[in-house]
């Protein structure tokens, strides 16, 4: 059989005409490469491909002499801080003192990072050698170098994955501002984020809808967004909940007289969908120092977090925040989402509708159905939808609704308060006097006609009503507490009704204590009396509360406007 051997390797080594039934060791003596002929015979060896030649190819093997090559330039050698590229190791040591080394990048001089072949040379000295030839690195040597050179192409492809990963996805912390545990579905993902817990999810790029339920599956916020992959910190505070802050931070080479930190703070209650940039610290502290060039007297580093509330929950408090800065608008969400946890409780829905109310009567009157149906029995809800629906221009509407279900059910008091309720002036009162002889107990009747009593200006019988009131429900005569103490000054019994702002300041269930106080004072002025022997009656809370007294200085100059509690 004719061989190709165009480096003739076969007269040079004749013994490689024993392995040419080998065929993949005469595809590597057709090359004229000796160097990929030894690896042949490195791999035939050690797969043990020629069994009967097992001795032979560890001889050829462990001469690589045999199969250097001619020099085509000398190779890099020299160090920087121990760290560069030399000969290390010394192997097939011939009589004249050459012997193969291995040339390698390497730290500390002796320790091998990156083989990149072998030579034969001959030490003239320290680290200088004279180079005869190259020689094909050993089986490790070998086996090294296509390891690195397979990991380095495992990391570009397991790079171009993840940039297209990176760029087909984008990543979006979750903020849980409320008190329980949320359902998030999300891409056909779903997970639970604990009450008051923040969570990063990894969402595809483009449209999606992301849903939060409360654990009776309840949906309090959906979030449509078309999801764009970028370096941004995307936030989704659900229903607007959680007290996100932005703060700015600015360190000083020398401290200012101020401050020894001067900070800038953005509030981000009622914000539901957001995306920062150039944030260094999202949710982590700053340091106390930092370093900055040598020609910057100051700088300037942005924290994201959110705030640590002591009672209650992050909602909560960005109520309070946004009630205290007239922003109360921005946290419908949050409100209509807290009334929805609680199943619509009367305090909780009145909430979200009056906060609705200030900018949409439309967002009042959804907020008010939406409490209706859940609570189908709460006369003061349905009262509420009602006047809303009547702002909105339905009141013909619904005195045909309301006076068909009260035909249907004469017996039934609250069918027939709701009727009456929508019945204005003097036939409204006369309904509502009618009611009262029918149902004398129905505190909903009763509260009604005090009320429609104080507008006709028939104090006396709105006074004595109110008796009985305060009988059947303390709670349904305070809510009447502004028309019962101007009916009592109008009749010239102001003590009567400073004992009546007694009890409501003293009371744990009367909440507008601010209201009576106001209205303590203005009594004392009425009667030309000191206004601070009202004042030392105020509950201590009150009294030696600056900021109170101050809103009361403010209340105190008002009339006592009129409200609707029918």
């Amino acid at each position: 059989m004719s061989i190709s051997d165009p480096a003739q390797l076969l007269q040079r080594i004749p013994e490689l005409e024993e392995l040419c039934t080998d065929t993949k060791i005469v595809r590597a003596i057709a090359s004229g490469d000796s160097f990929k002929v030894y690896r042949a015979l490195v791999i035939a060896r050690l797969l043990h491909r020629l069994p009967q030649h097992q001795q032979l190819l560890k001889q050829l093997t462990s001469e690589r002499r045999l199969f250097a090559k001619p020099l085509k330039g000398t190779p890099a050698l020299g160090s920087f801080y121990s760290l560069g590229f030399n000969f290390i190791g010394q192997s097939e040591t011939d009589t004249d003192n050459s012997y193969i080394a291995m040339h390698a990048l390497s730290v500390l001089f002796v320790v091998p990072v990156i083989p990149l072949g072998a030579y034969v040379v001959k030490s003239t000295g320290d680290r200088q050698w004279q180079i005869y030839a190259r020689a094909p690195l050993g089986l490790a040597g070998w086996l090294y170098t296509r390891g690195v050179a397979a990991s380095l192409v495992a990391m570009v492809i397991a790079g171009a994955m993840h940039s297209q990963y990176a760029s087909q996805h984008q990543e979006i912390t979750m903020l849980n501002g409320f008190n329980q545990t949320l359902t998030i579905e999300a891409a056909g993902q779903t997970v639970a984020l604990g009450a008051g817990q923040r969570q990063q999810l990894t969402l595809p790029a483009g449209k999606l809808q992301l849903i939060a339920r409360t654990n009776d599956q309840e949906v309090i916020d959906r979030l449509d967004i078309d999801l764009k992959s970028s370096d941004k910190l995307s936030i989704w505070n659900i229903s607007g909940a959680a007290p996100l802050v932005k703060n700015t931070h600015t360190y000083y080479k020398v401290k200012p007289v101020q401050t020894e930190m001067a900070a800038n703070q953005v509030v981000y209650c009622g914000k539901q969908f957001m995306e920062f940039e150039n944030i260094e610290y999202p949710f982590t502290e700053p340091p106390q120092s930092i370093q900055m060039s040598k020609h910057a007297e100051s700088k300037s580093v942005e924290q994201l977090d959110v705030i640590r509330v002591q009672e209650g929950d992050g909602a909560h408090a960005c109520i309070r925040y946004a009630y205290g800065n007239g922003s109360e608008q921005s946290m419908i969400s949050t409100l209509e989402a807290i009334a929805k946890m609680s199943q619509w409780a009367e305090s909780d829905a009145l909430s979200a509708i009056y906060t609705a109310r200030i900018s949409s009567l439309s967002e009042a009157i959804r907020l008010s159905s939406l409490a209706h149906q859940k609570q189908p029995g709460n006369l003061r809800l349905e009262r509420i939808l009602q006047d809303l629906r009547n702002e909105q221009g339905a009141n013909r509407e619904q005195l045909s609704e309301y006076g068909a279900k009260a035909k249907v059910s004469p017996d039934n008091p609250d069918a027939q308060y709701l009727y009456a309720s929508l019945l204005q002036g003097k036939t409204g009162l006369t309904e509502m006097q009618k009611l009262h002889g029918l149902f004398p107990d129905h505190t909903a009747i009763l509260r009604s006609l005090i009320w429609r009593e104080y507008i006709h200006g028939d104090y006396q019988e709105g006074l004595r009503h109110l008796v009985r009131l305060h009988q059947l429900s303390e709670a349904d005569a305070q809510r009447l507490g502004d028309e019962e103490i101007f009916m009592l000054v109008a009749l010239q019994r102001p003590l009567e009704a400073m004992k009546i702002l007694d009890q409501y300041l003293n009371s744990a269930g009367y909440e507008d204590k601010f209201r009576a106080a106001a209205q303590l004072i203005r009594l004392y002025q009425l009667l030309g009396k000191d206004t601070a022997l009202a004042i030392s009656r105020l509950p201590e809370q009150l009294r030696k509360d600056p900021e109170a007294l101050e809103v009361l200085s403010a209340r105190t100059g008002l009339l006592t406007q009129q409200k609707s509690c029918n």
